[in-house]
């Protein structure tokens, strides 16, 4: 979690602050994930999980943010339309992995 960045003011990131914000932004964000399917992704972080790294990011701008694992890539579809400005490059994802695991069948 980021407690603080340097150059920041650390209100920003405050329970309060965060909490007004993601009030503000759920509707924005329900828009950007509404036409992703679920069968996107499997695994990887929750888009609430999501939701809550947005809304405490969204403030600063990010030009570019380093992604560490892509599995089916959801979450950097989720990325690209959350932070369109970003440095689009691909350095930004680390995946060690030669191809994503395989879907989990139930």
């Amino acid at each position: 979690m980021i407690l603080h960045m340097p150059g920041t003011a650390p209100a920003l990131l405050s329970k309060a602050a965060l909490a007004d914000r993601a009030a503000a932004l759920l509707p924005e964000y329900r828009e950007i994930i509404g036409s992703i399917p679920p069968e996107a992704g499997f695994g990887g972080i929750w888009e609430s999980e999501m939701f809550l790294f947005y809304a405490a990011v969204k403030p600063f701008a990010p030009k570019q943010i380093l992604e560490s694992g892509r599995a089916r890539g959801k979450i950097t579809l989720i990325l690209a339309r959350c932070f369109p400005t970003r440095k689009s490059s691909a350095s930004n994802t680390i995946d060690n992995r030669k191809t994503p695991p395989p879907p989990k069948r139930n």
